[in-house]
Parts: C-alpha cells; sequence; structure tokens
C-alpha cells in the first residue's frame, strides 16, 4: 500500500513538472510571438569600383596660325580641313591681280635702283674734284654723301629682295612645316591683307588632350600617369576605343549643384535656396599622337572606366546604416542561446566606412559577412531589444 502510495506521488510530481515546463514554453512561446519582427541582411565579402563617367572634346595642344604673306584675291583653297599636310605643300593659291601689281612694283623698285646707282657715281665724281682741288669742305660733304647713298642704297636692295620674295610667293602660300589643317578661316574669292590669318595648322608632334570634369573625391584617389580608357564619338555615329594618361589633375570652382559633375548647372534670379556646393576637378588625359586620328579632333570623347576600391572589408547597402553623435552604426542581431530556447536580441555596432560607391558603402571595422544586419523591423528598435527574426 505504501509503494503505491509513493508511486502516485512521483506521477503526480512528473504531471506536475510537465505542465510547469508546457506552462514555460507556452509562456515564452507567447512572448516571443509578441516582440518587433526584424528582417535581416548579412554583409557581402566583396570589392566595389568607382565609375568614372564624363565627358569633354579632344583637342590639340599646339595649334599654329597661318598668316597670309600679301594682301589679295584667293582664287583656290587646295587644303580641307582635317587634311594632313608636309612642310612645302601648297595651301592656296592667289588671283593674278595681285602679281601683276608687284611686278610694277619690282620694276619701279629696280628703276629707283639703277637711278641711286648713278648717283652714286656722280657722288663720287664729286669727291674726286673736290680731293683735286683740295678743298676740305668739299670733301667732307662729299663722303657724307657717299655714306648716305650707301645707305639708300643697302635700303633699295632690301626693298627689292623683299619684292622678289613677294613675287615668289605672289601665287601661292606653302606650308612650312608638317601639320594638320585644324580649321580654314578664309573661303575662295575672298580678300585678304598680308599677315591676316587663314588657317590653323595643328601640330602632331606636341599631341592631344582631353579634359574631363570629374567630383574632386573621386579625381583625388586618381594619380598622374594612370591611364584611362575613353570612346570617341566621330561623325557618323562612328565610335573608336582609346586610351590616355593622366598628365594633370586640378581643382576647380563650382556653382552650387545637386546634378553629376558633367552636367551644367543653370541658376536663375528666381532660385531662392542653393543646393549643396559640389567640389568639381578637372582631370587631363594625354592621347598619343599616334594614335588619335585627324578626324578626332574636335570630336566628342565618353569617358567610361572603373576605379578599384583599394579598401578591403565587407558591403552593405547604404541605407541599412545609421548616424548618431557618435557615427556610423548599424543594428544587427545577436543570438543567445539557452536550454529553454535561442534568443535574438538587437545590438548597436558602430562601423568604419571606408568608400561609398552609389547605394552601397565599403565598411572595413564593426562589421563582419556573419553579422545579421536589421534591415527592417515591425516597430522602432533600440539596442538590447529582444527581437525574433522574420
Amino acid at each position: 500500500m505504501k509503494k503505491r502510495s509513493e508511486r502516485v506521488w512521483i506521477s503526480l510530481l512528473v504531471i506536475f513538472f510537465a505542465i510547469l515546463l508546457l506552462l514555460t514554453l507556452f509562456s515564452n512561446t507567447i512572448q516571443t510571438a509578441m516582440l518587433p519582427k526584424v528582417v535581416t541582411s548579412q554583409a557581402a565579402a566583396k570589392s566595389l569600383s568607382y565609375t568614372l563617367q564624363s565627358s569633354g572634346t579632344v583637342t590639340p595642344k599646339a595649334v599654329q596660325f597661318i598668316r597670309s604673306s600679301i594682301s589679295g584675291g584667293i582664287a583656290k583653297i587646295t587644303v580641307k580641313e582635317q587634311q594632313t599636310v608636309k612642310k612645302g605643300d601648297i595651301l592656296l593659291t592667289f588671283d593674278d591681280e595681285q602679281r601683276k601689281l608687284l611686278e610694277r612694283q619690282l620694276r619701279e623698285g629696280e628703276l629707283q635702283y639703277d637711278k641711286q646707282q648713278l648717283q652714286g657715281e656722280l657722288l663720287q665724281e664729286q669727291y674726286v674734284t673736290a680731293v683735286k682741288e683740295a678743298d676740305t669742305d668739299a670733301i667732307a660733304q662729299a663722303k657724307r654723301d657717299i655714306k648716305l647713298h650707301k645707305l639708300d642704297l643697302e635700303l633699295a636692295e632690301l626693298k627689292l629682295d623683299t619684292l622678289r620674295e613677294d613675287m615668289r610667293t605672289s601665287r601661292q602660300l606653302v606650308s612650312e612645316k608638317a601639320g594638320i589643317v585644324a580649321e580654314l578661316l578664309v573661303e575662295e574669292g575672298e580678300q585678304v591683307t598680308n599677315g591676316q590669318s587663314v588657317l590653323h595648322l595643328i601640330d602632331p608632334i606636341e599631341g592631344y588632350e582631353i579634359t574631363f570634369v570629374l567630383d574632386k573625391p573621386l579625381a583625388d584617389r586618381l594619380q598622374l600617369g594612370q591611364q584611362l580608357k575613353v570612346t570617341i564619338q566621330e561623325e557618323q555615329g562612328k565610335q573608336q576605343k582609346a586610351a590616355g594618361q593622366i598628365s594633370d589633375i586640378k581643382r576647380i570652382d563650382a556653382r552650387s549643384s545637386s546634378s553629376s559633375s558633367n552636367e551644367t548647372v543653370a541658376s536663375t534670379k528666381e532660385e531662392e535656396e542653393l543646393p549643396d556646393k559640389v567640389e568639381l576637378a578637372e582631370v587631363t588625359l594625354q592621347l598619343s599622337s599616334k594614335e588619335v586620328q585627324p578626324s578626332w579632333i574636335g570630336a566628342e570623347a565618353q569617358l567610361v572606366d572603373t576605379l578599384p576600391v583599394e579598401e578591403q572589408g565587407v558591403v552593405l547597402q547604404q541605407s541599412f546604416v545609421k548616424w548618431d553623435s557618435k557615427g556610423s552604426y548599424v543594428l544587427v542581431v545577436r543570438e543567445k542561446k539557452s536550454s529553454l530556447g535561442n534568443t535574438y536580441i538587437a545590438d548597436k555596432v558602430y562601423v568604419t566606412i571606408a568608400a561609398e560607391v552609389g547605394d552601397e558603402v565599403m565598411i572595413t571595422r564593426g562589421l563582419t559577412a556573419d553579422d545579421k544586419v536589421i534591415i527592417e523591423a515591425s516597430e522602432p528598435i533600440e539596442a538590447g531589444n529582444r527581437v525574433r527574426i522574420y
């Protein structure tokens, strides 16, 4: 009878503890069900790259102004824009009116020169006569006259040389060096004056360059001598790939802008507030003269390249990062294991952001790829709150 009573008591105790355990588990289940629901995501261990995107124009570094050597009308232009010329090539020819005028001026100059030579003979005779008569005053005067005559004769010779050179070039204007015709400034039939610019000639040896505008923080990550890829937009929609080396990086003043760095910002008097100021920089690429084609000159160039982020870490969506007075942080879920079941607690983790690329950030400290970052919650939560993962 006594043993039977003991078995009953033992059974009752077992049932009691079982019911107590069930009630505890049920209570925990109810409490867990009442906790805020969160959605988590894990940072990715990968690399990031900046996108370099801007536009510029292919321009020569050295352009020479070719000027007319005479005044007259242009009969024919023998070159065209983007044409390569050699030293001695004919650039344009003049009409015959200028040549006829030069011929008349040359003939007049030759007659004047002959006249001055005869005048020199007369002065020489006067000097001889003064010497014979021992007239010191006449001798001194004759010497001065002969010296002045020699100067006049030298000036006449220089004038004749100039006229003869003008005669030689009166029909043609030739190139004094090799180059590429960048722009014609005159037309056939047009009257030009001596010294007037008629065309621009590019010196290809000096090379070509393209200047792009980028955000200064991005330009600061570039280095002189670094190579970047560009696309040249030729006429009729043709595209050519090229590469250039960075030859210069300099900061420029910019208006306030919320747009991208390669967009022009227009401000009006009606604007009441200016957006945040954007720091910009000019990046100049040097192109190889051997690679550049004449059709590229003045063409638009598109810079579309990538720049890897040097820092290594984990990558997270920028929208998941929050800020307070201490810096940047994320909320993560920490798992706490127990015999009655695992619990999840929100934890505040401060992080170091090394780079921002688009809507992603590179985190180098404070977060690992194993951490579960809270990206969405059913209600506001703080560090230390219990949560349940949805």
